[in-house]
């Protein structure tokens, strides 16, 4: 739920405290590496490689479509 309240401060895109750029990059980077070292530490290795495929896929798309 931390999590949750955390983004939704700072890096959703109507957050009540917009970052720049890189902060918000490394916030990105701590929520999604969390998850991933949570799904690669409950033995789901296969699971945490496609999740970190689709989270760079999804963060290019919007880099390419400027979103």
């Amino acid at each position: 739920m931390f999590v949750a309240i955390v983004w939704g401060m700072f890096g959703s895109p109507g957050a009540t405290y917009r970052l720049d750029a890189p902060f918000r990059l490394g916030l990105e980077i701590l929520i999604n590496g969390t998850a991933a070292l949570a799904l690669y530490a409950s033995g789901k290795e296969s699971l945490t490689l496609k999740f970190v495929i689709i989270v760079v896929f999804n963060k290019l798309l919007i880099i390419v479509w400027e979103q």
